[in-house]
Formats: C-alpha cells, sequence, structure tokens
C-alpha cells in the first residue's frame, strides 16, 4: 500500500520538473568575444580557426572580433587567402567572405603587417561596408599608437564608435 502511494506520488514529478526548468529558463545574453591569432598559411587548418569560430559564434548572436598579428596578417591579402584551403573547411576566402557578411571586426598588428608588406588595401577589402573601413580596419601599432592611428582615433571616436584596440584613449 505505501509503495503504490509513493510511486502515485513520484509518477508526476518529472511533468512538474520539465515545467519548473522550463520557467527557469533565462534569454541567452549575446557575448562580446575577441580571437587573437598569429597562424598563418604554413598551417591553414589553424589559420582558418579563427575565422570559422568567429564566424559561428556571430550567426549565434554574438558580438565578435579579430586580432591578426604575426604571420597570421598575411591572410587578409586576397591571394593568400584564396590559396589557404583548411583541412576539412572551406577555402578561408570563403571564410572571410562570410566574415565580412557577419560585420566582424578584423584588426591586425600595425608592425607585423608593414613588416609582411601588407597594406591598407589589402585590410580594407574585407570591410563590410566603405563607412566602417578606415575606423574598423587598420593597422594598430603598439600600446600608444601611431599619429595616423591618433587621427583615425579621433575621427571614429568623434563619430560614436568605440577607438580601435592597441591605442589609447
Amino acid at each position: 500500500m505505501e509503495r503504490r502511494g509513493l510511486l502515485s506520488r513520484l509518477a508526476f514529478l518529472p511533468l512538474f520538473a520539465g515545467t519548473v526548468a522550463a520557467s527557469a529558463e533565462e534569454p541567452k545574453k549575446a557575448l562580446k568575444i575577441m580571437f587573437k591569432s598569429a597562424w598563418g598559411s604554413d598551417d591553414p587548418t589553424k589559420a582558418a580557426f579563427a575565422f570559422l569560430h568567429g564566424n559561428a559564434l556571430a550567426e549565434a548572436g554574438h558580438s565578435v572580433q579579430i586580432f591578426l598579428l604575426g604571420e597570421a596578417t598575411t591572410l587578409m591579402r586576397a591571394s593568400v587567402a584564396h590559396a589557404v584551403v583548411p583541412v576539412g573547411w572551406p577555402p578561408l576566402f570563403e571564410a572571410l567572405t562570410k566574415a565580412t557578411a557577419n560585420k566582424i571586426q578584423i584588426y591586425a598588428c600595425g608592425a607585423c603587417s608593414r613588416a609582411r608588406g601588407v597594406t591598407e588595401a589589402d585590410l580594407g577589402q574585407w570591410a563590410p561596408n566603405s563607412a566602417t573601413r578606415r575606423s574598423s580596419y587598420r593597422s594598430s601599432s603598439g600600446p600608444t599608437g601611431s599619429s595616423r592611428n591618433n587621427r583615425l582615433r579621433s575621427a571614429a571616436t568623434s563619430s560614436g564608435e568605440r577607438a580601435p584596440p592597441g591605442t589609447v584613449a
């Protein structure tokens, strides 16, 4: 008798637990994520990870930025982006195009870019639109920033945008 009473009381618990869990679920909060990558064309799969993961997170509703340094800055050249094909993934060019469509901001180390001959034109081709090209896609040159970056930063902050990483506000 007692067992039957206990079983009948326990029978509806899974239903009750499901309604409590459904009502306790909170809306998901969008995260701000920055990827740093130094992998270049010498390891195509690792080079593409920042862009592939960034695209997945941007499509999930998160705010994503990518900071490239070292050999990764060469990935901004169209010729290199077309040549890099990670194992099991689409070519890097497709991931970069998708990142542009997802409005992912891409930053490149200024010293690293200059050392490898990566130009502003290389960086600018991945800007989501012409209005953000100068403010979002520029090289940073370290903790203090160059006078050119200071001019760009002041132009960006006067228009309501945030200063790029690596520059002093």
